[in-house]
């Protein structure tokens, strides 16, 4: 698996200034003004529909603030790209490729995205086209190699209505394609661009102006009903022109202030508002529609509430899937946009086999491969080796069977210990001696062969020599019998093959000392 790493660049490699970097002091007053003051309702419809006329300044601007104070929006976008950005880039080829094209082809895709500096920076700009409804890089070359995708803001482009060409906008004003000269128009060629039909950001709009004026009337609410007022009843008999001066205390009282009332008035306090407040569940039902919007419309992010084991899983699966799809799309336009353009100049006529591709780098595991392995040796099935080690990662190495008493039956197993064991006194005690016996030379006869091996072989190829050359290998295989002498003597099979012999017969011979004779035959 692949990553991108930046990588230092020579001053005679240095790249050409860039549209973006040209335009960055021209824009420089969008930085004063917060498209959020203000923001109606009725604003907010003039805006969605400046997006199909193309006329995409005000609009992408007004996203960007809201994508950073949303806090629906903002968990939406940190889910889904966190989840996206985990997963590796690589350069894979098709199963029925040609072997020697595809690595190849491979190797030269592999330098090519090597080279690129912000690989990165440029697929979570391409992700955020699901938001933004559309995302632009412009490919940086160097001596004819791509080098960098600059970053496009989606508020520097305007677009002929909703299927028209683009051209640049550099100042970010607010006009129309036509309100731009010829000379603007940005080649698709010179751009990585993806485009997205149904954007979320569109859903994100509406919901942050409702749920803005929800908290305000919320807010009101609050201020009218959150401290209980109360009706004062003057006294009986006030006297002349003290009327205002009480009118004034009574009105502190009853708005939940301090003051004084003579004796004989009556306070009664308003009762609270009655019926449920509609405030948070209006708020709730404009976060579930956003949410269902982002998460693809997985009710599952709804009915799987909180933060629990079950709900975090839940959560967990649908921003594995949203990102894996993400990838697939991803991955698509470059395979579209940059690999079949470069495959076609490198490999001229020759099949496309090799495509990049982003996924999840999924790690085996290694008690799952395990488990198998045991359902297939208890199956009959014999394992390889090389391939244990490979799929587990464990240094494994086939252990030798263990030593065999009479019936069959293994070393150590008590099953077979009173039944099948060498008897001195039993009247089948040739028979058991003669399988003991047969059994033993079998295992040195096996393990002698194998410690013998490097002789053997010798003396084999030593044969094969001809004539000429065949006494001086004889002289230098003399040289050599101390040194294979010891290690024949010290090979490990034969030891083993002696201590599963005499643990046999010591464990054998164990039990018949302390079996009643009776028994034995009994049992035999």
């Amino acid at each position: 698996m692949k990553k991108a790493t930046a990588k230092p660049r020579s001053a005679g490699n240095a790249r050409p200034v860039t549209l973006s970097q040209r335009v960055d002091h021209l824009n420089r007053f969008r930085e004063q003004y917060n498209p959020l003051r203000d923001l109606t309702l009725r604003r907010a419809v003039m805006l969605a529909e400046s997006y199909f006329r193309g006329e995409m300044a005000d609009l992408q601007w007004t996203f960007f603030f809201i994508e950073q104070t949303d806090p629906d929006l903002l968990a939406l976008l940190e889910m889904r790209f966190g989840r996206l950005l985990e997963m590796d880039w690589d350069i894979v080829a098709s199963e029925e490729a040609d072997e020697k094209l595809a690595n190849a082809q491979i190797e030269f895709l592999r330098e090519k995205f090597d080279a690129i500096d912000n690989l990165d920076e440029a697929i979570e700009h391409l992700g955020m086209a699901a938001f933004r409804g559309y995302a632009h890089a412009e490919k940086i070359l160097a001596d004819g190699d791509l080098v960098h995708l600059e970053i496009v803001d989606q508020w520097n482009a305007v677009r002929d209505g909703l299927r028209g060409p683009w051209k640049y906008n550099p100042q970010a004003k607010s006009t129309t394609f036509l309100g731009l000269s010829a000379e603007a128009i940005m080649p698709p060629e010179q751009f990585l661009y993806r485009e997205v039909r149904r954007p979320i950001n569109r859903i994100a709009l509406f919901k942050f102006v409702r749920a803005n004026l929800c908290e305000k009337d919320w807010d009101a609410f609050v201020e009218i009903f959150g401290f209980l007022g109360g009706v004062v009843i003057g006294p009986p008999n006030v006297p002349e022109g003290q009327a205002g001066e009480f009118e004034e205390s009574a009105r502190k009282l009853a708005e939940g202030g301090s003051g004084f009332l003579p004796h004989g008035s009556i306070y009664t306090p308003n009762e609270a508002a009655k019926g449920a407040h509609p405030f948070k569940e209006r708020l709730d039902h404009l976060s579930e529609k956003l949410v269902l919007a982002g998460t693809g419309g997985k009710l599952t992010m709804l009915t799987e509430s909180g933060s629990g084991t079950l709900a975090g899983s839940a959560h967990a699966d649908v921003f594995e899937q949203i990102a894996s799809a993400e990838a697939r799309r991803i991955s698509e336009v470059f395979n579209r946009q940059l690999v079949a353009a470069w495959l076609e100049e490198q490999f001229p006529g020759q099949e496309h086999v090799a495509y990049f591709r982003i996924a999840a780098d999924e790690e085996t595991d290694v008690g799952d491969v395990v488990e198998q392995i045991s359902k297939l040796a208890t199956a009959g099935f014999d394992v390889d080796e090389a391939e244990v080690r490979e799929r587990t990662g464990y240094k494994v190495t086939r252990k030798p069977p263990p030593a065999r008493s009479l019936a069959g039956q293994s070393f150590g197993d008590s099953r077979g210990l009173f039944t099948n064991r060498i008897r001195n006194r039993s009247p089948l005690a040739t028979q058991v001696e003669s399988a003991f016996r047969a059994d033993a030379l079998a295992k040195l006869s096996t393990a002698q062969a194998a410690a013998l091996r490097p002789l053997t072989d010798r003396l084999a190829a030593i044969a094969n020599l001809p004539d000429d050359r065949m006494e001086s290998a004889l002289i230098t295989l003399k040289a050599d019998l101390p040194r294979l002498a010891r290690t024949v003597l010290t090979d490990d099979a034969t030891r083993q093959a002696w201590e599963q012999i005499f643990g046999t017969a010591l464990v054998d011979g164990a039990v018949a000392a302390t079996t009643p004779e009776k028994t034995q035959l009994a049992s035999s």
